[in-house]
Order: structure tokens, then sequence, then C-alpha cells
């Protein structure tokens, strides 16, 4: 049985058949962990705000799809307002 239970991670469990003396038991204790990721497309980057340049927010993006920096609207908490955010190094 296949359970998907984050995105890159596959957890599954099997039957293990344990012999005590004349008795067979079917347990289904064993689970393995298996890293399905491909090739690590999505880095961890920093946006920082453009008013004040505090780095406030961590956050993943796909450099496949967005290979240039990020900007968003964020709230800042130095500048208690909405502001413009981008992806610094």
């Amino acid at each position: 049985m296949f359970l998907l239970t984050e995105i890159g991670f596959l957890w599954y469990s099997m039957l293990v058949t344990m012999k005590i003396g004349n008795v067979c038991l079917h347990v289904p204790e064993v689970l393995i962990y298996k890293d399905v990721g491909g090739a690590g497309m999505r880095v961890k980057v920093t946006l920082a705000c453009t008013e004040c340049k505090q780095r406030n927010y961590d956050t993943m993006k796909n450099k496949k799809n967005n290979p240039d920096r990020l900007e968003m609207d964020k709230y800042c908490k130095f500048c208690k307002t909405h502001t413009p955010h981008k992806e610094t190094k």
C-alpha cells in the first residue's frame, strides 16, 4: 500500500511475517521512508522590504518556472504597512 504524505516524500508499509514457535503473525509494523524528489528545482529565497531593507520573509521558489527575482507585496512589521518585497541573495 502506498501513501503519499508530502510532496516529494513517499511512505509505504508492508506486512512482515514473524514466526514465534508454531504461530505465524502478520504484523504491519514496518514503515519505510523513501525520497522520490526530482532534480531539486525548488530553492529557499529571502525577501527584503524595498523601503526599509529589512529581511522579513523566507519562501520557496521554483528556479525553472521563475528564473528571475521574485517581487511580492507583503506586510512589513517595521514599516507597519504593505510594501513591495524583493528577493535578496
